[in-house]
């Protein structure tokens, strides 16, 4: 997929920032490197998207492990083990 880039400005150490729109009204800003082509940036966009959807997935998936009692909520404070 070819994501827009908004705007450049350039960053510390021969890098860039990009403004990429992601979706209509949702824009982010990556730092990469200043010589980058339209696909390099749409890799890393598509990257980023992709760790983050499996991120979402798995925490979705321990939230509902903790809901049905199958593991311990790991941010929970018992008296046994403070």
């Amino acid at each position: 997929m070819t994501y827009q880039i908004i705007s450049t400005t350039p960053a510390a150490r021969g890098l860039t920032y990009y403004k990429v729109e992601i979706t209509e009204g949702e824009c982010r800003i990556f730092k990469y490197e200043s010589n980058a082509s339209q696909e390099d940036i749409d890799n890393l966009v598509t990257e980023t998207l992709q760790v983050e959807s499996e991120f979402a997935a798995r925490e979705a998936e321990l939230k509902q492990l903790i809901a049905d009692g199958i593991v311990e909520d790991p941010l929970l404070i018992r008296e046994d083990n403070p």
